[in-house]
Parts: C-alpha cells; structure tokens; sequence
C-alpha cells in the first residue's frame, strides 16, 4: 500500500504543475482551433492560476469537514473533469470554464498531497516521503515544454489534456481502499463568508498582478491588488 500512495501522490502533484506550464507551448495551436489572438487564449492560462488560488484556501476547512480522502478523491475527480471540458469542447468559452474547473481542483489538490502523506506515513516519515514526491514534481514544469511542443507537432494539443485522464480513473481505482482510520471528520460549521473574502482577495490580488506583469500599471490594476490584499 505504501507504493500505492506514494504513485498516487505523485501522480496528484504532477498533473496540476503539468497542466500548469504545458499550456504556454500550445497557445498559438489552441488559438488558431479557437479563432481567437493569443492574448485572449492566455486567458487560459490565468484562469487556472486563479482558480488554484482560490482551491488552496479552502482546504484547510474541506478537509475537517470530509476528511483529506473524500476531498482528494472529489478533487482529482473535478480535475478529470475540467480536462475532458478542455480537450473535448469547440467553444472558447466552455474551455475557459474547464481551465477553471482544472485550477480549482489543483488547489485543492497540491495542499492534500502534503495531508495524505502525513496522515499516512506519519509525522517522523513525512520529509523523507515529501521529498521522493517533490523530486518528479521539480522536473514536470522543466518537462512540460518539450512534452507540449512534441505532442502539438505530431498530435494536437488537445492530447494534453486527454492524457489526463487514464492517469487519474488508474489512481482513482488504486485508492478504493486507501483510508485512514486516525483521520476523524469534525462536523463543523464552515465560515463561508470568511472563506469567500479569502478567496476573492487571492484571485483579485494575483488578476491585478498578471496585468501588472504586462506592463500595464493602471490605477485600476494598483487598486485591485490592493483591495485584494485588503480582503486576505
């Protein structure tokens, strides 16, 4: 079982960095599929990251009250999800929502990892299985332009996000048994208002800094990500 749940969390904290930097080699195939400027389509890009961070936030209340299992396996099963939207759909839009989909569940996702393997392995084994999961997790944003450029070049790039998918219905099959018998779910009241100002200010905070990043230093753009902060 050990081996089970270090493939599992591997393969958790793979997918979403893959998916993460792959989409930067493919922007201009994805463009043309779409009709759309490249600019636009790097919408794309940031929507996931929004999403991831709005995900983070929200698992340290998630997982109280389901437990790190039941969010993991919810969380890997949305991000099937969002990668069938996305390599499914002819409408920009609905990738768009798919992008969405994909960021949310990875934030929900790369905090688990760290959850599971504690939970599993415990606190005195935790660095050692933290590190042999982080080492693959380094190289899969250095992978992922050559891996998006060669399949691009003699596939599409809507094999990107196919691939996905046996990955995550094989680790969803490995871990009917995975459970924690220490692991309890505490029945709490989930502060739903604190959560979404959490939420709101990580996405308003990191929108205002992409559009900062491209030069573009508006007094709108400062007083979103100023507000953004204010919120977290």
């Amino acid at each position: 079982m050990k081996n089970k749940i270090l493939y599992i969390c591997i393969v958790s904290s793979i997918l979403p960095l893959l998916d993460s930097s792959v989409i930067n080699i493919t922007l201009e195939s994805i463009s043309i599929t779409f009709n759309r400027s490249v600019e636009i389509i790097s919408w794309g890009i940031t929507t996931y990251i929004i999403g991831t961070s709005i995900g983070i936030p929200l698992v340290p209340y998630l997982s109280k009250q389901y437990g790190s299992i039941k969010l993991w396996r919810f969380a890997i099963l949305f991000f099937l999800i969002g990668s069938f939207i996305c390599g499914l759909t002819s409408n920009f839009y609905l990738f768009i929502i798919g992008r969405i989909i994909q960021g949310l569940s990875a934030g929900l996702l790369i905090p688990l990892v760290q959850v599971i393997l504690v939970s599993y392995f415990g606190k005195e084994n935790a660095r050692s299985t933290m590190a042999l999961v982080g080492i693959p997790a380094i190289f899969a944003p250095a992978i992922a332009p050559l891996l998006g450029s060669i399949i691009t070049e003699y596939f599409s790039w809507r094999v990107l996000f196919f691939i996905n998918i046996p990955l995550i219905i094989h680790v969803l099959f490995l871990s009917k048994k995975m459970c924690f018998t220490s692991e309890k779910c505490i029945q709490q009241k989930i502060i739903f208002f604190d959560i979404m100002l959490i939420s709101i200010g990580y996405a308003l905070s990191l929108y205002a800094l992409f559009q900062i990043n491209i030069n573009n230093y508006s007094i709108r753009n400062l007083s979103t990500f100023l507000l953004g902060i204010f919120l977290m």
